[in-house]
């Protein structure tokens, strides 16, 4: 059984076939191409935005850092004297409730400012 000349046939259709895929392949990647540059162009005002966003967000955490900052310095400030007025109302009976916290705040702020008074000449 000779198929010489379908062979030929054969090879031609092949190669028919592999040129129309070439040219398929090509246009899809044309319009690819076509919606990569659309794509882009609307991807680009979403990246500013973002890129705006992450600045917001780095100003905010900076910001926060700061309260943080100033609210620990608050606290070491105030710690010593809210301890020194607890343990002046618990170490007097004669002060109850809230009054007696009031009471022994006073107490704390005349005693520290006589300290200061005093530090005061004595550095003189």
């Amino acid at each position: 059984m000779n198929i010489y000349p379908y062979n030929m046939y054969l090879l031609y259709i092949a190669c028919l076939i592999t040129v129309i895929c070439m040219i398929y392949f090509a246009i899809k990647v044309s319009s690819l191409k076509k919606q990569l540059e659309k794509t882009k162009t609307s991807v680009t005002p979403i990246q500013q935005r973002l890129q705006y966003i992450t600045i917001a967000n780095q100003v905010m955490q900076e910001e926060r850092q700061r309260k943080k900052e100033n609210q620990n310095k608050l606290l070491k400030f105030l710690f010593p004297i809210i301890t020194s007025i607890i343990l002046t109302y618990r170490s007097d009976d004669s002060l109850h409730g809230i009054k007696g916290y009031v009471g022994a705040g006073q107490r704390v702020f005349k005693q520290q400012r006589e300290l200061s008074i005093l530090k005061r000449q004595l550095s003189k």
